[in-house]
């Protein structure tokens, strides 16, 4: 199963928490300010708006960085 990992960048505050929880590491250290997903990690990657989605390949949907997360700005969706 394959997951895209979606970060709101207006509400991300780089605080890493989701890097901190994640157990297959897929995520980078923040970047400006912001947290990354690993580019080595990222499958392809999409930016609408605010929104940063990457498809990645090692994310295991275990939604572990949706919780960790206090602001709300990672969501964890199964790609069809």
């Amino acid at each position: 199963m394959t997951f895209i990992v979606k970060i709101d960048c207006s509400k991300c505050d780089g605080r890493s928490d989701c890097k901190d929880v994640c157990p297959v590491e897929i995520y980078a250290d923040p970047k400006d300010g912001k947290c990354i997903v690993d580019p080595a990690k990222a499958k392809e990657t999409k930016t609408e708006g605010s929104v940063v989605s990457c498809v990645v390949d090692e994310c295991i949907g275990c939604r572990a960085c949706e919780a960790a997360c206090a602001k709300e700005a990672i969501k964890i969706e199964e790609k069809e």
